[in-house]
């Protein structure tokens, strides 16, 4: 009668072990991804209506989000994950992913989220 287990079936274990935690990393990664990209939704939808606020009370579209009163960095800063900037007509807001000098960890890729402000289309590449 044997005791224990062999080199074998302990190797098979840690390495069972191993990809399920690969696994779970990389879901991990993707959950946190998704929790970045609700703040940028969020950020957008801010800028919509300030953009609509702006539209009704003055008539005219901002050009810029610096012409908005959000708080959405127009170029990467550490307290961001995206930038922000609106498109030429000004009837749609950008966010984009950053890759460097944005709040860590940056992206490996960049990629963007808009939102048109007249339909509240979101639309990602």
């Amino acid at each position: 009668m044997k005791l224990g287990f062999s080199f074998l079936e302990l190797i098979i274990t840690i390495l069972i072990i191993l990809v399920l935690l690969f696994m779970g990393f990389a879901a991990l990664r993707d959950i946190m991804e998704k929790s970045r990209v609700a703040e940028a939704r969020y950020v957008l939808g801010q800028l919509r209506n300030a953009q609509q606020a702006l539209s009704m009370f003055t008539g005219e579209s901002a050009q810029s989000v610096k012409e908005l009163d959000v708080i959405a960095p127009d170029k990467c800063v550490p307290t961001h994950y995206f930038r922000y900037y609106l498109s030429s007509e000004g009837q749609r807001g950008v966010a984009e992913r950053c890759i460097k000098g944005g709040r860590d960890p940056q992206a490996r890729i960049s990629y963007t989220l808009s939102l048109d402000f007249r339909t509240g289309e979101f639309k990602s590449k």
